[in-house]
């Protein structure tokens, strides 16, 4: 399945789209068998310009935040264990300053740490991960960020 970057994960009303087929929905468990799941509107999306402003306890405790609602929600979500899948992040900014996409890395990383955790896949190495893919998704207030897995065939 190829994803059309045209077409955000986040619509501008909340709603989450399927990179796959295109079908919206609050929260998604697509037919064409991806997940998208909105993960909130927390205080902090840490990029790497923000790591290197801060210390090492404030940096642990945002990739907690975002390890643990991506397990959270995951979970709850019941979303079955899968050999292989492919990970897309989007970030939907507050406003409509220039950004880099690769730039919200540490936040994708513990997303997909926090997808790991909850069971779908057994690690995040090569052979079961393929991402995370970043982008940035529409302007919205406040901030959100959206996680969408899509079940791959990994060689």
């Amino acid at each position: 399945m190829t994803y059309n970057h045209a077409q955000h994960l986040t619509t501008p009303n909340g709603t989450v789209r399927c990179p796959a087929c295109t079908t919206v929905g609050a929260t998604l468990r697509c037919d064409c068998g991806a997940y998208v799941i909105a993960l909130g509107r927390k205080d902090k999306v840490l990029t790497q310009n923000v790591e290197r402003k801060i210390n090492h306890y404030t940096r642990a405790a945002i990739v907690k935040t975002w390890r643990d609602a991506a397990h959270v929600l995951c979970k709850a979500a019941k979303i079955p264990a899968i050999p292989a899948i492919i990970v897309y992040v989007e970030y939907c900014p507050t406003n409509s300053i220039r950004r880099d996409a690769g730039n919200i890395y540490p936040t994708a990383k513990a997303i997909v740490d926090g997808i790991v955790d909850a069971g779908i896949i057994p690690d995040d190495d090569w052979h079961h991960c393929d991402g995370p893919r970043m982008s940035i998704g529409p302007i919205m207030r406040p901030a959100n960020v959206t996680l969408a897995i899509i079940p791959a065939v990994m060689a």
